[in-house]
């Protein structure tokens, strides 16, 4: 039984989305989709990390002014861009690599399959932060819509700030749709799929935690 992708679908409908996931063998237009969150995470990631330069470093408005740092400039922009272009299929095979040993009547293709909703449910929460910091204006990347805000105010520890900003609400409604996704496709255990989300929750909030120690300031 074949499948044809439809992730916006799945993130705001999974119940119908994943209502026929342990039947399906074959998935169509995984590779398209892929491409464009590559893409997209590349250009918003990129930008991201620009502005935020721009506006904490003085220095740096005037970095593009001559041929050298130009150059130095701009391979700086193709790095950063590469990075922010993978990152999140490195992040989806990391963590179905890990859940693929809980979920293994599933298979690794629909476990990366359902780990894509959630990257393009991260995609949306980047694009929506990249929004706020632009039009508030602010110095900091810190999300409005996550714990750190809190968090910021409770204790000065940064491993505790970075992750309680990396609780968002978007990695809650990732998490939802994993879960309804897990255990409409997998016939395991309750304890193995609880085991599964944990873990996969666990390193989606350590990458953030990672991401936000380049991107936040003390």
């Amino acid at each position: 039984m074949s499948h044809s992708i439809k992730l916006f679908r799945g993130i705001l409908k999974p119940d119908k989305e994943f209502e026929s996931f342990q039947e399906i063998n074959q998935f169509k237009g995984l590779i398209p989709r892929w491409i464009i969150i590559s893409i997209l995470s590349g250009i918003i990631g990129t930008i991201t990390i620009l502005t935020a330069l721009n506006r904490l470093v003085p220095e740096f408005e005037g970095f593009f002014s001559n041929k050298m740092t130009f150059i130095l400039g701009s391979f700086y922009v193709v790095i950063v861009f590469i990075i922010y272009l993978f990152l999140p299929l490195a992040a989806n095979l990391a963590v179905s690599l890990i859940c693929w040993p809980f979920l293994l009547d599933a298979g690794f293709k629909k476990i990366f399959v359902i780990n894509s909703y959630v990257s393009l449910i991260y995609l949306i929460g980047s694009f929506f932060n990249l929004a706020v910091f632009l039009l508030l204006h602010t110095n900091n990347l810190l999300s409005v819509f996550g714990l750190g805000i809190i968090g910021r105010q409770l204790t000065d520890n940064r491993l505790f700030f970075l992750l309680l900003n990396s609780i968002t609400i978007f990695f809650i409604w990732g998490l939802i749709i994993q879960t309804r996704a897990f255990f409409r496709t997998s016939q395991k255990r309750k304890s193995y799929m609880i085991t599964a989300i944990i873990i996969t929750s666990l390193m989606y909030i350590l990458i953030g935690m990672l991401e936000g120690t380049a991107t936040l300031t003390p």
